[in-house]
């Protein structure tokens, strides 16, 4: 599926998340997986409710991070987007 940018990606719900530090753990028992989010993606991972668009995400990560300069924040979080996706941790509403 291709994304829109007014989609409003959502957390699937057969997971548990335990934060580590600044990190989420995140394990997925139907999967059998776990993963780790750093920071970042844990920011973009919390705002994953259903109700925030890749842009309000975006200026949720400026407004916790400083960006490095050759970083562009909102292909950051369509890329972390679509990795989230493409490991069933969200899907898009």
């Amino acid at each position: 599926m291709t994304q829109q940018p007014d989609l409003r990606p959502r957390q699937t719900t057969e997971h548990h998340a335990r934060p580590l530090g600044d990190e989420l753990l995140i394990y997925v028992p139907a999967q059998g997986t776990v993963h780790i989010l750093n920071a970042t993606a844990r920011v973009i991972w919390e705002a994953c409710d259903g109700s925030h668009t890749p842009a309000a995400m975006t200026r949720r990560l400026i407004h916790n991070f400083t960006p490095a300069p050759d970083h562009t924040p909102g292909q950051d979080v369509m890329d972390t987007l679509h990795e989230l996706h493409r490991l069933r941790l969200i899907d898009w509403t």
